[in-house]
């Protein structure tokens, strides 16, 4: 799904505004206000040979999964969970079917991820189910937040990679140069700068350059 495609971590937000949470017990799945926590991102692997079935992997490096184990007894819903299996199945996989600008999570059983609503015990739990009542058709429903791509991520490798020597002049520079495309003149620049004490300072970027001496006289003056 294009959605996911090029997503590397995401946040699930249901229809109550609350966010997929990975407990601290490394085992339940629920939902919670706190976005901004490392327990609400979900990393994004697709399925080898597929290009639309995904599995989550929470903080704690387990996989969200449907399991074959009941909420609660005489309930149809059943618990989803992070499991970390030796060997990974269809429990563990989810296909996305986009709805307007929402998204429903499709189990290989044909159920669906559901945040659930209501009173306790219900209030904030994560099942999958098929629901059969309208009122609750909503519930399947989650906003997808994109929160780092696989593009992003691969950027801020290339940036934090410092040189050998960095930290070793009263003022470092790090940097460097890729081989300029057909339509680039020059040679593209990573650079970071660091004070005395060799700390970063917030001052890095890209910028294209021809001439060796300019560039490293613009750098020393901090007129980058």
């Amino acid at each position: 799904m294009d959605l996911f495609r090029n997503a590397k971590v995401v946040l699930l937000r249901s229809h109550t505004k609350k966010y997929l949470f990975a407990d601290e017990d490394e085992e339940s799945v629920t939902q919670s206000r706190n976005g901004w926590t490392k327990n609400a991102r979900w990393s994004v692997e697709f399925v080898r040979f597929s290009d639309s079935i995904i599995r989550l992997k929470s903080c704690y490096g387990k996989y969200l999964t449907a399991s074959n184990q009941r909420l609660f007894l005489g309930m149809t819903g059943m618990k989803v969970l992070q499991t970390r299996p030796e060997r990974l199945d269809s429990s563990h996989e989810w296909e996305p079917i986009k709805e307007h600008s929402l998204v429903r999570l499709k189990t290989q059983y044909g159920s669906f991820l559901r945040g659930n609503g209501g009173v306790p015990p219900w209030r904030n739990s994560v099942t999958h189910d098929a629901p059969h009542r309208t009122v609750t058709q909503e519930w399947i429903l989650w906003n997808v937040e994109v929160i780092e791509t696989e593009i992003q991520s691969s950027v801020h490798k290339t940036l934090a990679q410092p040189e050998p020597d960095l930290y070793s002049t009263s003022s470092s520079v790090s940097f460097e140069s890729a081989r300029p495309s057909t339509s680039e003149e020059g040679r593209r620049i990573f650079y970071q700068i660091a004070d005395d004490d060799g700390r970063m300072k917030i001052r890095r970027g890209i910028f294209y350059q021809t001439a060796d001496d300019e560039w490293r006289m613009k750098i020393q003056r901090g007129t980058l």
